[in-house]
Parts: C-alpha cells; sequence; structure tokens
C-alpha cells in the first residue's frame, strides 16, 4: 500500500443537478459519482448528506424558490392542555407531521451503491423501516435532544417533533448501509468508481397529519442539497490488485400476517447470516396521509370502523430446514393485565414481553453491546389507537379524575406519533463473531401466533443481516 501523503476535503453535488429535489416534481432519485481515481481513496467514515427540508401543505402550489414565498407550512400545536383541570385541548391548525424517530430520514426509500461499470455492491431497500428500529434501539433519549435532530431532524417525542417540522429542517446525515458504515477507505481506483442513487420516498410514506392528506396532500422539498467528506490521497497510483473489505449488510425481505396462526417460509440465499429481525404494520396505514408509515406498533386488528386493536404475539417459533433453531424451544408470552378502577375508567397497564423483547433486542444489537435506547415498557405500549392508548398511562391520586379528557387530547394528537417500538427477532450468531449460518440451500422459516380474531394484513419487514465481502481486482469487481 503506498502511502497517504494528503487530506482532501470535498463537497459533491448530484449529478442531476436541481434547485429543489421533491417527489411530488418526480424527482425520483438523487445520483451522486465519484471517479475511479487510482491515487484517491474515500474515507467512509466522514460520509454526510447534507440539505435542507421543507415540507409544504397541499393548500399552495409548487414553487421552488428557497425564499418561500407563498409557501404553507404546518402550524403543528406546540402546547397540550394542563393534565390538572378537566378539560384539556390542542390546537393545531395546520397539522403536518413526519416520524420523530426517524425524522428526515424517511425521505430515503433506497440506497443503491454500484461502480461506474454497473456492478452493484450493495442495495438497501425500505431504508426508513430499518432504521425505524435499530435508531430508536441504539440511540438514547440523550441522543435524540442532541445530535439526532441536526444529523437526522429526529426527536424523541411527537411534541418535540411538533416544532421541528414548522420551520425548515437543515440536516448532516450519515447514510447507515452496510458498505458505508465499515468506516473504511475506499479505493476508488481500484473498485472501478462510485455511484451512489438515493431513490426518493413518496410523499404520503414521508408525511402525515390531521391535515396532510388536504387539498391534494402536502409534500416535502429538498435544498441546498451535497455530499460531504474527505480523500486520502496515496504517494502513487495504488496498483490494481485484489482489495478484499468485508462488510455485514442488510436485504430486506416482505411478507404478511394475515392470521392468527402464520408460518412464513423465507429464501435467505445468504451464507453467512447473521441476525433477522422484523417490524410491523397493518397494510392499511401505509402510503397514508392519515397515519404514520413508519410507526412499528405491535400486531393491529383494524376494524370496519378503521380503529385499531393490539393483538400482541402469543407465541414466535424460527426454524431451518424444519427445526427449531437457533433456538431450541417456542418463545411463549404470558399476558399480564393489572387493571385500576376508578369510577367509570379502567387504566391497563401490561409489562413487557421479556422472553420476545430479550430475543429481538439481541438480533437488531448484540445484547451485551445495547448501551443506548428509547425501549421501555411504555415504548413498547404507547401510540395505540383508541381505547388501547390509555395501557400506557398510569396516573395516581388526584390525576385519575381527568384520564377521560386527558386521553382524548393524547389520541388526537401527541400519540398520533409517539408510536411503540416493537419487533421480533433472533439472532443466529450467537457467538457475536461474525460466525453465522449457511441459508444458501437452507430453508428458514417463522412461525407467528398471536390473539388476531379477524383476516388482517399485516406488513412484516424482515431485514437479514449477512456478512459480504467486496473484492477488486483487474478483473472487475465481485461481491460474494
Amino acid at each position: 500500500m503506498a502511502d497517504i501523503t494528503g487530506i482532501q476535503y470535498f463537497e459533491i453535488t448530484p449529478t442531476n443537478k436541481k434547485d429543489v429535489y421533491s417527489f411530488r416534481q418526480g424527482g425520483g432519485a438523487i445520483t451522486f459519482k465519484f471517479e475511479g481515481n487510482p491515487s484517491l481513496l474515500l474515507d467512509l467514515s466522514t460520509l454526510r448528506l447534507n440539505y435542507r427540508m421543507r415540507i409544504v401543505s397541499g393548500a399552495t402550489a409548487f414553487n421552488s424558490d428557497p425564499a418561500g414565498a407563498g409557501q404553507g407550512r404546518p402550524q403543528n400545536a406546540s402546547t397540550l392542555g394542563a393534565f390538572g383541570g378537566t378539560t384539556a385541548s390542542v390546537s393545531a391548525p395546520v397539522e403536518i407531521l413526519n416520524n420523530c424517530r426517524v425524522g428526515s430520514a424517511s425521505l430515503i426509500d433506497t440506497i443503491t451503491l454500484t461502480n461506474l461499470n454497473g456492478a452493484v455492491m450493495e442495495q438497501v431497500r425500505n431504508y426508513p423501516r430499518k432504521e425505524a428500529t435499530i435508531l430508536p434501539l441504539t440511540r438514547g433519549m440523550d441522543d435524540y435532544t442532541s445530535y439526532m435532530n441536526y444529523t437526522n431532524g429526529a426527536t424523541a417525542k411527537n411534541m418535540s417533533q411538533q416544532l421541528t417540522c414548522n420551520g425548515d429542517i437543515e440536516c448532516s446525515m450519515p447514510l447507515r448501509t452496510g458498505l458505508l458504515q465499515t468506516g473504511a477507505d475506499l479505493p476508488l481506483g481500484n473498485i472501478g468508481g462510485l455511484i451512489m442513487e438515493l431513490r426518493l420516498n413518496s410523499d404520503q410514506n414521508v408525511l402525515f397529519g390531521g391535515n396532510a392528506g388536504d387539498n391534494g396532500g402536502a409534500y416535502y422539498m429538498l435544498y441546498d442539497l451535497c455530499l460531504t467528506g474527505r480523500y486520502k490521497v496515496a504517494s502513487k497510483p495504488l496498483s490494481p490488485q485484489k482489495v478484499p473489505l468485508q462488510y455485514s449488510a442488510y436485504q430486506s425481505i416482505n411478507s404478511l400476517i394475515q392470521t392468527n396462526d402464520e408460518t412464513t417460509n423465507f429464501n435467505l440465499a445468504e451464507s453467512n447470516a447473521l441476525t433477522l429481525w422484523n417490524n410491523i404494520i397493518n397494510s392499511s396505514n401505509l402510503n397514508n396521509y392519515s397515519t404514520d408509515s413508519y410507526a412499528t406498533p405491535p400486531i393491529l386488528k383494524v376494524t370496519a370502523d378503521t380503529t385499531s386493536h393490539k393483538e400482541f404475539i402469543t407465541d414466535l417459533t424460527f426454524n431451518r430446514q424444519g427445526a427449531k433453531y437457533p433456538l431450541e424451544y417456542q418463545i411463549e408470552e404470558r399476558d399480564i393485565v393489572e387493571q385500576l378502577s376508578y369510577t367509570a375508567q379502567y387504566i391497563n397497564y401490561m409489562p413487557m414481553d421479556t422472553l420476545r423483547l430479550r430475543s429481538w433486542l439481541d438480533a437488531v444489537v448484540p445484547f451485551d453491546r445495547l448501551n443506548h435506547a428509547l425501549i421501555c415498557p411504555a415504548s413498547e405500549n404507547t401510540g395505540l389507537a383508541d381505547a388501547d392508548r390509555q395501557t400506557s398511562f398510569v396516573l395516581f391520586g388526584d390525576q385519575r379524575q381527568n384520564l377521560a379528557s386527558a386521553a382524548q387530547v393524547l389520541q388526537g394528537r401527541m400519540d398520533a406519533q409517539a408510536q411503540g417500538i416493537y419487533g421480533f427477532g433472533v439472532r443466529v450468531d450467537r457467538t457475536n463473531s461474525n460466525r453465522g449460518m449457511n441459508y444458501d440451500n437452507a430453508s428458514y422459516s417463522q412461525r407467528v401466533r398471536s390473539k388476531l380474531s379477524t383476516s388482517q394484513n399485516e406488513m412484516v419487514y424482515s431485514f437479514v443481516l449477512g456478512t459480504h465481502q467486496l473484492v477488486a481486482s483487474p478483473q472487475g469487481v465481485m461481491v460474494n
């Protein structure tokens, strides 16, 4: 390897340069290009996507002027009525939000990395669904109240996100793919250059709220968009020899839970699968201005009046080739409910499902390395519609008498986005040593039994983490 003689900082704009990028205006993709300079190594740890995101109501015509003349903005409420009185109210003249825990990262649907010859090195689909689980399980409250706000435009609570969405959201965001997160120095000459394509998400997935669908629907606009980072400069061109780079990358698989006893079979096509985990959302809540497309609730039964009721998982089984693996037992959950009665009101408190939760957390990040998370009993049980929302709040003393009015406020505003953090999964790499299991020719299945009483379309987003190796040679680039 040649010596590193210098550092070059860069700021590049998309090859499809525009004043403003918007899904509404047909801007489906944003593309960045790195030439295959044999003397430059791309320092992946420094890459940041920089932009200014603006949310605009459907009541105004598209206007690409950054000054924003005539653009209607959200006017989300910033205060809740006091809980100590008999009434509580919220005024929200124009309610438009995005997911508080994912933030503006929700604007990216797919990230694709290729070289200049079109060889695919990595593709991450359903990017916000992945982030909707990973971020709150690897970031704590302090993270969300500090750097997560200016990197992702994300906050821990809906109340903070309301104010964030009212103004321009300025972000300098890392892109979380397996290859980019290695933090390696990527030899651009050896791999044949790099093309990064960001496929934009639909407005209906990114935005939601009481007024998001008005007048044709709200939309987002991206200004001042660029990619920054740094190169390491080699003393001489790097020789075109094999340069292996190992990294772990996700593939995304979609399936459905439609009954109370659902077994799904997957063709993982992974030679070294490390982990598999899932999050869930009722399909009626996707691509819908009325609901948060990146909520991660428990299984929800949507009734004819469009209300939702939680239908918790009762047991889970993970199989390889028809046999239980890597857990040699079925995860069974007990439904523990405590009821406190005050006049006509009931307060239900449901503890976390310990076995499911532990296996899921370990699947997302090795349990012994888990040191920052938003997960707690409240966050698992919040954000559910109608009467189920009351299970998140245990009120004491004089506050109990105000449960009804408080619940109405939280139902209509706060809990519209302060959704639970829920999922399930299993780690195949039981030693956390990147030594997983070969599923190239072996079947994988998972059985989910729940309390669903009617046929539903629960969309399950499954993410499989596997080890890959990028090999660059004079003959080209190969990923295996």
